[in-house]
């Protein structure tokens, strides 16, 4: 018999001997514990292996750290520019804000973990924030300003002032090689004087 059920159970047996048979009982009684549809598996001799640092019991299982692990938290970033366009040469503000993080660098340039920058290109540029995690890990994040035109530069070059390459020096005034010019004479005799005039030209 396969008790069904937990509870008390009476063996009952009758006996004979010497060809007469005894009704007398002989009651056992036996106290069963079981579960209803359950088999249970008899446990073979087949050994199990398990890691040296867990240990099984009947009901308990133990597990021993053997190291420790550390988790960080994962850095949180915010990068933008304001405003994100500008007509070549004007200037705009880059702004950043991070957190849960060991280093921040803006295009390879350390600073803080919270700030601003003006910048002013002539061109479309993409800006770089690298932040580096708590584990050393680095994470990127790029703001791109879009500019309109060019900046306008000089043409040509403007010329350079250089001093003479000789000592300057004073002129002399050509030798007058001509004689004096005379015009006009008149002459006035009175007596033994004379009177006149005339017009020298040098």
């Amino acid at each position: 018999m396969v008790p069904q059920a937990q509870g008390k159970y009476v063996l009952q047996a009758t006996g004979s001997g010497g060809g007469v048979k005894s009704n007398a009982p002989h009651v056992t009684f036996c106290i069963v514990t079981c579960q209803p549809n359950v088999l249970v598996e008899k446990p073979t001799d087949t050994p199990t292996s398990y890691p040296a640092d867990i240990t099984i019991s009947p009901t308990v299982v133990t597990i021993t750290p053997t190291g420790t692990v550390t988790i960080y938290p994962t850095a949180k970033v915010e990068f933008w520019a304001s405003p994100p366009y500008a007509n070549a040469g004007q200037c705009t503000t880059l702004n950043w804000n991070v957190s849960d993080a060991k280093y921040v660098y803006l295009d390879g340039n350390q600073v803080n973990f919270s700030g601003s920058q003006q910048v002013c290109p002539c061109q479309t540029t993409t800006y770089t924030l690298s932040v580096y995690e708590m584990d050393g890990t680095q994470k990127d994040s790029k703001v791109t300003v879009t500019v309109s035109g060019s900046c306008q530069g000089p043409t040509t070059e403007p010329p350079t002032w250089a001093p003479p390459t000789t000592e300057p020096h004073t002129q002399a005034a050509p030798m007058d090689t001509t004689g004096l010019s005379i015009s006009g004479v008149s002459l006035v005799g009175e007596g033994c004087q004379f009177y006149g005039q005339a017009y020298v030209d040098d």
